[in-house]
């Protein structure tokens, strides 16, 4: 049987740990639990088609991952994980330009040839789209995407790994280290045909040793949490505006 050992369990880790126990074969997942772990802290947006970058397989990537999704979601529930922390509600892209936004709904039509899983499309006027997200200023114009959709990435991290143990995986809480040309977990030695790393910000700590750099690094973001009194925020879609900045909401 082919065995594996998956380094990080982020919510990259806990993907691959299921994945692979899902097709049969031996697979050890590890972490080490640090703190600023991503996956538990990142606001999960699923709206990849409205964006303008042009990397081609970037786009491929995320148009096919967000396709995934209510497949993965669909199979975890099988297996009785019903808290994934996935739910599809929509996207408001927001400009006080409305011209602006009708160009973005004609790019987004083309894309939805290729993606009919982005769902309808329509220009919101200020009025509509507060009524979607009613704490929004009042200047505001959007692009509702009903395909869009938001996840806990804790949630959906923590969904994968119990499916994964369901179907054979076997997970380690530990630190795992690679010294003269073996991997240990705490110390203890453990053979796998393969290592697979989805250690994210720390990513180059193993092929550090090995002399090698990944160029992969940490990368700095601010969130805030404001909870809001005697309003239902549980349906409300994500909101993009047209900056670097972005809001979503969350049952209570």
């Amino acid at each position: 049987m082919s065995s594996y050992v998956v380094v990080g369990g982020g919510i990259l880790g806990a993907s691959t740990a299921y994945h692979l126990a899902k097709q049969g074969v031996e697979v050890i997942l590890v972490d080490r639990q640090d703190k600023g772990q991503a996956s538990a802290a990142a606001a999960g947006i699923i709206c990849p088609w409205i964006s303008q970058r042009r990397n081609k397989k970037w786009y491929e990537l995320v148009k096919n991952g967000a396709k995934y999704y209510k497949r993965l979601v669909a199979e975890l529930v099988e297996l009785g994980e019903t808290t994934t922390g996935y739910k599809q509600v929509g996207a408001l892209a927001l400009h006080t330009d409305e011209k602006k936004l009708l160009k973005m709904l004609e790019r987004t039509k083309e894309k939805r040839i290729d993606a009919p899983e982005i769902g309808e499309l329509k220009i919101l006027n200020p009025k509509e789209t507060r009524e979607k997200f009613p704490i929004l200023s009042e200047e505001y114009y959007s692009l509702f995407v009903e395909g869009a959709a938001r996840v806990d990435g804790k949630a959906m991290r923590d969904a994968l790994i119990s499916a994964a143990k369901k179907l054979g995986a076997k997970v380690v809480y530990g630190s795992a280290t690679y010294k003269a040309n073996e991997l240990f977990i705490d110390e203890e030695p453990i053979q796998a045909e393969a290592v697979i790393l989805t250690t994210g910000a720390w990513g180059n700590e193993i092929p550090g040793v090995l002399g090698k750099d990944v160029h992969v690094t940490f990368q700095k973001a601010q969130i805030m949490h404001f909870q809001l009194k005697n309003l239902s925020t549980d349906e409300w879609p994500v909101v993009l505006p047209p900056t670097n900045q972005y809001m979503l909401a969350f049952k209570g």
